[in-house]
Parts: structure tokens; C-alpha cells; sequence
């Protein structure tokens, strides 16, 4: 049987204070360090019982249902796996635990499964301040009038410190295959086409990551530091690995400057 749990206005509020987390401004991002402490790990215990008791009755559980892609689709569009995984959504500022989710690179937007596993629930995009999935953290960036701020959308932090990488995965699409179509049953094939975009904030701005090339340029000031790290952690780039290539030479640089 499904345990219950009895809130008041006051219970309510303390909660509030527990789950409320400080929120990313636009120009810049900021991570929410995990709390591995002792106090820490207590503290989520109580969300998650708090999350699991009120249940269907919190707003992150309010969505619309998602929307199944029509047609055959032979990757799914989602980030790392097309099954629900353990992770954590900070939704109107405040922190929800435990919960199963996906992300949809393509549609842009969080999936959740709802307490009693009967629902997929897609969450308002702009109510999603950021969420952490597969040793990812997503933050919500809407574009404004900062020097090559990107297209509003999730972006991961990869990188956070005097400089910040982030990486848009949502820019991925479906390309329909050639010749796919059946005239029996009208079926059609997709193969999923990702689409990662780096960008760099330093020194005020947002600077498009394309290349190696690229890199030298944000760090000109860092130049013969950049190339003597690349040059001994044998570093080869290579468009599949740039991720973490990228977030090897950027964390390096940040602690330069600390």
C-alpha cells in the first residue's frame, strides 16, 4: 500500500525553504553543487519521502502527457538512453529528487514518469530551471541580449570557473531514409542526426566552440599554456570526443586563474 503523508501550510513552508535553490541568471550559468555531507544526504532523504507522499499533487506532476513519434524511428531522441533514469528537477526554483526522467534533444524538453509509473509527463520548459540526469546538469538559458548568447534551450555545464563550457544537444533532428516509405502500410524510417553546439563564456560574452581552432582563439592570452597541456596529455581532437577533450583543456585553464 502507498504510504500517505499529511502536510499543513506550516510543514509546507518549511519544505519550501528546504527544496528552494538560488536560480541561473541569463547571462551566466551556475551549478548547484551536490551536498554529500552528513546534513546533505539527510536532507534529501526528507524530499524525496516529502516527493513521494504528496505525489500527484505537486505541480511538477501537472503537465500535459508526451507525444509519441509516429513512423519508425531506429534511435531514440533521447539524451543517453531512451529509457527512464534516476535524476533530479528543479522546477519553479525548487528541487524535486528521485524522480525518473529522460530528456528529448530533438523536442527539447524533460520527460518525467509519474508516481504511480501510469503517466509520461512533459513539463513546461520555461518552469524548468535546470535538471541533473546521466552526471549531466541541464540549466535552462534564455537568450538575451549578451554577446553571442545562444538560442534559448537546456544547455549542460561542462565547465564552470572563470570560464564555462556549455554544450547544446538540441539541436538533434530526424532525417526521414530514403526509400524508407512502404505503400502497403504507409511506414517510414528516421534516423536520428545529432547536432552538439559548444559555446564558451569568458570575459563577458558567449564564444561558439567549433574547433581546436576556435579554442586557441578564446585563450589567445592562454596560448602557450593551452598548447604545452594538449601537448602533454597527447590530446588528438577528434569531433566524436570533443566533449571531453573540450572540458579537459577548459578545466585545466580555470585553474590558472583561481
Amino acid at each position: 500500500m502507498r504510504s500517505t503523508m499529511t502536510t499543513t501550510p506550516r510543514s509546507i513552508g518549511i519544505l519550501l525553504l528546504l527544496l528552494t535553490v538560488s536560480l541561473p541568471s541569463a547571462a551566466q550559468l551556475h551549478t548547484i553543487k551536490p551536498d554529500t555531507t552528513s546534513l546533505g544526504k539527510a536532507r534529501q532523504r526528507v524530499l524525496q519521502a516529502y516527493v513521494s507522499g504528496v505525489g500527484e499533487q505537486l505541480a511538477v506532476f501537472t503537465g500535459r502527457l508526451e507525444r509519441e513519434y509516429p513512423g519508425n524511428y531506429l534511435e531514440p531522441p533521447y539524451f543517453k538512453t531512451g529509457g527512464m533514469m534516476p535524476g533530479t528537477v528543479w522546477y519553479d526554483g525548487l528541487e524535486y529528487p528521485g524522480l525518473l526522467l529522460r530528456y528529448d534533444k530533438v523536442r527539447d524538453h524533460v520527460v518525467i514518469l509519474s508516481p504511480d509509473s501510469s503517466r509520461k509527463i512533459v513539463l513546461l520548459s520555461e518552469r524548468v530551471n535546470q535538471f541533473y540526469l546521466q552526471d549531466h546538469l541541464f540549466v535552462r538559458l534564455v537568450h538575451d541580449s549578451t554577446p553571442g548568447c545562444p538560442a534559448t534551450g537546456f544547455y549542460a555545464l561542462l565547465c564552470d570557473g572563470d570560464a564555462q563550457l556549455i554544450m547544446g544537444v538540441n539541436h538533434a533532428r530526424f532525417n526521414e531514409n530514403v526509400g524508407s516509405r512502404n505503400t502497403t502500410s504507409h511506414a517510414v524510417s528516421y534516423t536520428l542526426v545529432d547536432a552538439r553546439k559548444f559555446y564558451v563564456w569568458r570575459n563577458g560574452r558567449y564564444h561558439q566552440l567549433r574547433s581546436p581552432r576556435d579554442l586557441a582563439k578564446i585563450f589567445i592570452d592562454r596560448e602557450k599554456e593551452l598548447k604545452a597541456y594538449i601537448q602533454s596529455h597527447h590530446i588528438r581532437f577528434s569531433s566524436d570526443n570533443y566533449e571531453e577533450q573540450f572540458t579537459a583543456c577548459i578545466d585545466y585553464l580555470n585553474t590558472l586563474t583561481r
